[in-house]
């Protein structure tokens, strides 16, 4: 398992201050990721699990470990990782070996045990709950069309979206549309479900007609690229991503066909993702096939006077720059479960009025971002053999030699970006990007004003009057973002503290939300005397509908700093240099 190295400013800015709020109204399991953390597997640190995540986080739960990771059992009970998954003999033998020997005092094993009875008589089961004979996968099925639907982010629409009256006839391109990509791969195995609705049933469902020409031709390519890919049988489950069928492109006459015997164009891209691997740069970059399939509908159809509409079936971004303004209109389903292909026809169509924003940045190219050098973007990884839940590994008969030097990206990994992830770098160095955080359109348009801004106390509030300005009912999200006072400690641009979504607004109609956040929430974390510090100073307090389309500001003066001292925690035994691309 790789080292991830950090300084403790990007651990307690960027990723502890997210989950601390989870932690104190939360009783309940916490695991352990399988990876070091400056050194140490995060089982067996007891900074992790004691220091933080209870004495200053106040967790009162049960922390147990991923599925056999660390190394040493006794340390993980001494660092408060009460419960080892899914449990070894050698484990039990090492664990009451060191109580018997005295180097694991028995009050640590008492402690740690305790805290597995408790969660346990707070368990239904301890309550003799009656649980349902059957599950409701009717209703489930219902849940998932509406929470996959608002999910969806409509990127570009130049008058393409929703589909109008006219429209009765599909043109459906790319093999995801007839294959496409309900959720990851992983051990819960949700990337083989119960079923998954095709773009195919879920555009059928709406009452359009598909082009029958077409299912044929990519049913066939889909059957030889199966054989082709996987000569014994496609594998019930995998934890690292399956491999999927190649793209094809129809030749010129086929097209010209296609084109006169439809309405609209539609191509679906998608990208998997898996548990135990990480993504390629390759996969960030269209494909040869994927790029030229995009140039050759888009000619053809817009020749025609019709509108093409991509749809990107994905876990994480992918290249659009390049391509974007070649078609009429991109929605990024992301991977929004077993019903795909609903959510996507409800939203095409208009009857969900797309409200999803990004929770991520779409560079322009890979490496745009500081982080991007530090990952194992061109790293092939090869999962090893092993029996889910035996506690054993199975050796291979062919013995890898493993080499003698730790493998930077790959055994290790620097954070040399320090504070600037994603959107805080690109807003920080004024990097142009192809999709900023927070975007999302809407079919129709809508106004903010703020109502009003306070700091009370520990607590600040901004109320925010949004106004549906347009012609259709529709949803919109509020960010807001903070600015700090020039001077002291480094700090972003501007940074995300509170967001809200309107309920559905019909035109003209107004609401007003309410934002709010922790005084404390605004603080950067000084390292050398290991406290979150608070300037006084002039704060800018930023509404927009994106970290790029900032709508209307206000100022809220701090009158006296304050601090708050923590743990001297996550100490990295090791220097980590700063990105060339976040010196200032």
């Amino acid at each position: 398992m790789s080292n991830r190295r950090a300084l403790q400013i990007e651990y307690n800015k960027l990723y502890f201050s997210y989950f601390k709020e989870l932690f104190i109204h939360f009783y309940g399991t916490v695991m352990t990721s399988y990876n070091k953390v400056n050194g140490k597997y995060t089982c067996e640190d007891i900074d992790l699990t004691e220091n933080i995540l209870r004495d200053e986080w106040g967790f009162k739960g049960v922390v147990m470990s991923d599925w056999n990771a660390g190394t040493d059992a006794v340390t993980s009970m001494k660092a408060g990782n009460d419960m080892l998954q899914p449990g070894q003999e050698r484990q039990y033998k090492a664990i009451l070996e060191a109580v018997q020997n005295g180097t694991l005092d028995e009050a640590i094993l008492n402690r740690n045990v305790k805290r597995i009875l408790e969660l346990v008589v707070k368990c239904h089961t301890f309550e003799n709950y009656k649980y349902a004979n059957e599950t409701d996968l009717k209703a489930h099925a219902i849940i998932d069309r509406t929470i996959g639907a608002e999910g969806i982010v409509l990127l570009d629409n130049r008058s393409a979206l929703p589909l109008t009256a006219n429209v009765k006839t599909i043109a459906l391109y790319g093999t995801t549309s007839y294959d496409m990509v309900p959720a990851g791969m992983g051990f819960g195995s949700t990337g083989v479900g119960y079923y998954c609705v095709s773009l195919v049933e879920g555009m059928r469902n709406a009452g359009y007609t598909v082009d029958a020409d077409l299912i044929k031709k990519y049913k066939k390519h889909l059957f030889d690229e199966q054989k082709r890919l996987y000569p014994n049988g496609k594998p019930p489950f995998s934890l690292t991503p399956l491999k999927r069928a190649e793209e094809f492109v129809p030749t010129s006459d086929e097209l010209s066909a296609q084109v006169k015997n439809n309405d609209v164009a539609i191509i679906t891209l998608g990208r998997t993702s898996g548990e135990a691997s990480d993504r390629r740069v390759e996969e960030f970059y269209l494909k040869e096939n994927e790029s030229a399939l995009i140039k050759q509908v888009a000619e053809a159809y817009r020749a025609a006077g019709k509108k093409v509409i991509v749809i990107l079936n994905i876990c994480s971004p992918v290249e659009t720059a390049s391509w974007k303004n070649m078609v009429d209109a991109v929605i990024c389903a992301f991977q929004p479960g077993q019903e795909v292909g609903n959510c996507v026809a409800d939203v095409l169509t208009g009857k969900v009025n797309p409200s999803g924003h990004l929770p991520m940045t779409f560079a322009i190219k890979y490496g745009d971002a500081p982080s991007d050098s530090n990952f194992p973007y061109d790293y092939e990884f090869k999962m090893p053999s092993f029996a889910m839940g035996s506690g054993m590994n199975f050796e291979s008969k062919e013995k890898e030699e493993k080499p003698k030097e730790a493998v930077r990206n790959v055994d290790f990994t620097d954070y040399e970006e320090g504070i600037y992830v994603g959107y805080r770098y690109f807003e920080t160095f004024d990097k142009e990007v192809s999709y900023p955080f927070g975007h999302g359109l809407s079919y129709t348009t809508f106004s903010f004003e703020i109502v009003s801004s306070d700091i009370n106390g520990d607590n600040c509030e901004m109320k925010v009057a949004v106004k549906n300005t347009g012609n259709c009912a529709g949803k919109e999200s509020v960010q807001v973002y903070v600015k700090a006072p020039a001077g002291g400690l480094e700090k972003p641009a501007k940074e995300l503290k509170a967001f809200a979504k309107t309920k559905l607004l019909q035109p003209g109609e107004s609401e007003v939300v309410t934002l709010s956040w922790k005084l404390m929430d605004m603080a950067s974390l000084n390292e050398k005397s290991s406290s979150w510090e608070l300037p006084k100073g002039t704060y800018q307090w930023m509404v927009g509908a994106s970290s790029a389309d900032v709508r209307c500001t206000v100022t809220q003066k701090v009158s006296k700093a304050q601090k708050v001292k923590v743990h001297n925690a996550m100490i990295p035994p090791y220097k980590i240099a700063q990105h060339d691309m976040v010196k200032r």
